[in-house]
């Protein structure tokens, strides 16, 4: 098993539209060949942070659908990954699109 954290901070007050951007965007993608859950959680220090949390089968799992890497050949919902990761970039405010 693998567990990626990664925290983030959103635009101030934007907690409730990135929290529905983020369950759509991992809806619509579908699912991931390795995930076996997903969470994300409030920072209860600061109300603009939180928490993205995923448990992989394994670390290759992991790192491959992190850096996008042969998840499109396998046709495992992880091609949808980095188009539906855009929906949340808005109110992202330390998102690889915004540095």
């Amino acid at each position: 098993m693998y567990m990626r954290i990664i925290w983030g901070r959103i635009v101030a007050g934007q907690w409730d539209g990135f929290e529905a951007a983020y369950k759509k965007a991992t809806t619509l993608r579908g699912d991931v060949k390795g995930l076996k859950n997903q969470w994300l959680a409030r920072d209860q220090a600061d109300p603009d942070a939180g928490y993205s949390i995923t448990l992989w089968e394994s670390e290759k799992r992991g790192c491959q659908a992190a850096a996008g890497k042969s998840c499109a050949a396998r046709g495992d919902g992880a091609s949808n990954a980095a188009r539906t990761t855009r929906m949340i970039f808005p109110v992202f405010i330390n998102s690889p699109e915004s540095t």
